[in-house]
């Protein structure tokens, strides 16, 4: 049996909702039992989230009991877990081949481990680039790089949802967008996103709670290719 824990803030949007399709057709297909509960009783613990302080919570929880997990995501800074997520380094440094030298990153978020990856991941491709972080708010995040959109040729975005709220306050004629994105919203023409497998990364993520059923010592990662749709 595989144990889900899943964050209540973050379960119920689109990207969660991308991984847990993937997590539960895996395990119908190969008819491996799954429960969802609000606390693990046994092992293996699969974590589906986000948010740093939930999830760095949660896996002290699981290693106070010697109960061996793995995150349905990527794990916060400095925190040794398994895990199956999007490869967010293979896409930056895809943006970073394909773009001028003036660029940005738009709208990270302090408290995600997701977002924490992608910054690191601009940073080495790109370490002259500027960071616009969105602490709680996206638009006021927008109309701050909006300010600066003469002095940007490429901004790659945290999300779709980021992006298409940015294009909205760019004049003609602005920065390049692209944007890690799921396709949630409607195709806009003038975004390219690097389409992230969410679903892959949640089938994989059941595949390794089986493996560390079978041998709990072993901690492993995969990352599932992003793919460049050009707009």
């Amino acid at each position: 049996m595989i144990q889900l824990l899943i964050e209540p803030s973050y379960g119920a949007n689109l990207w969660a909702q991308a991984y847990l399709a993937g997590i539960r057709e895996e395990a119908r297909k190969r008819g491996w039992e799954l429960q969802t509960l609000t606390e693990a009783a046994e092992e293996p613990v699969l974590l589906v989230g986000s948010a740093v302080g939930w999830l760095k919570s949660r896996l002290a929880r699981l290693a106070a009991r010697n109960l061996p997990c793995l995150i349905a995501g990527v794990p916060p800074q400095g925190v040794r877990c398994g895990f199956a997520a999007p490869d967010y380094e293979e896409a930056a440094a895809v943006f970073a081949a394909r773009t001028p030298e003036r660029r940005a990153l738009f709208a990270v978020h302090p408290s995600s481990a997701a977002d924490e990856v992608k910054q690191e991941a601009f940073l080495r491709q790109c370490p002259e680039g500027k960071i616009y972080e969105n602490s709680g708010n996206l638009i006021e995040a927008a109309q701050r790089l909006a300010r600066d959109a003469d002095k940007l040729d490429a901004v790659l975005c945290a999300n779709d949802v980021a992006a298409m709220t940015l294009r909205r306050l760019l004049p003609g004629g602005g920065p390049r967008l692209y944007a890690f994105g799921e396709q949630a919203l409607p195709r806009e023409e003038e975004i390219s996103l690097f389409r992230m497998d969410l679903f892959a990364c949640g089938a994989q993520a059941v595949r390794l709670c089986r493996k560390l059923e079978k041998e709990p010592d072993i901690r492993r990662c995969v990352w599932v290719p992003c793919r460049l749709e050009a707009a």
